[in-house]
């Protein structure tokens, strides 16, 4: 038996699309040194403020279905490109201590970026 949050559990995802499951009130989340993750799942669409530290699993093809989504920060991620398009509610981007080979981003309404 596998324990949740184990490096090799690709198995398990935080997230779900599941009615049961779904988290759609959730406005706020932040993600601290979840590491063990290969696939955080569907992020909740009704998201405001996203906050990751040290988590990996992180599909960035994901934020562009997050209308609500109006901040952002990415804090000690590295090793891969960051390739994205972001959704036209996101006004504010922040990427510290991020060692992507590539960052390449589409947001047409950012007003704040800090890296």
């Amino acid at each position: 038996m596998r324990r949740v949050g184990e490096a090799s559990c690709d198995w398990f995802k935080m997230f779900s699309n599941n009615d049961e499951l779904r988290l759609d009130c959730l406005t706020e989340l932040e993600l601290y040194d979840m590491g063990g993750f290969e696939n955080l799942g569907p992020l909740p669409r009704s998201l405001r403020t996203i906050k990751f530290h040290n988590t990996a699993g992180i599909n960035p093809d994901d934020f562009k279905y997050l209308t609500h989504l109006t901040s952002l920060s990415i804090t000690s991620m590295d090793g891969r490109s960051f390739v994205c398009q972001l959704p036209p509610s996101l006004l504010q981007l922040e990427m510290r201590e991020t060692f992507f080979t590539t960052v390449q981003l589409e947001a047409e309404n950012l007003r704040y970026l800090k890296l």
